[in-house]
């Protein structure tokens, strides 16, 4: 979350952003403050801790974040430069189920829908699409 940088407040609106191995989604959640996010592949997988970042820690992710997102175009380095904090969760792969396994074929009771019967990225709304 930052600060609304000047490029985007004459005109407020959801932005989709694709670059070299990373996406970038931004949308305004009020008049002054902007919520991003960054899906990015890693090129190891950690363990993941959930936990927030120390101050130091967040400071560090930032500059990071800058290095390897100078080149964007705006408003994608205004926005990290602006962050108030930084949060990183892990978003792994797994096998996509069949459509036989999306429901219970011995009681019909339980049906699988959303991101529960395809994985997709948390950051596109494509599980409640699916759902729907």
């Amino acid at each position: 979350m930052s600060l609304t940088p000047k490029s985007l407040q004459a005109r407020p609106a959801m932005l989709n952003l694709y670059g070299p191995g990373a996406h970038f989604i931004c949308y305004p959640i009020s008049a002054t403050t902007t919520s991003w996010a960054i899906t990015q592949r890693e090129s190891t997988e950690t363990q993941e801790s959930w936990k927030s970042f120390t101050p130091d820690e967040s400071a560090m992710q930032k500059i990071d974040l800058l290095k390897q997102f100078k080149e964007w175009a705006s408003p994608v380095p205004e926005l990290i430069e602006g962050a108030e904090r930084i949060i990183k969760y892990g978003l792994y792969d797994r096998p996509q189920l069949d459509p036989e396994e999306w429901y219970s074929p011995g009681s019909g009771r339980c049906v699988l829908i959303g991101d529960a019967a395809h994985p997709t990225s948390p950051h596109l709304g494509q599980g409640a699409n699916q759902a729907l």
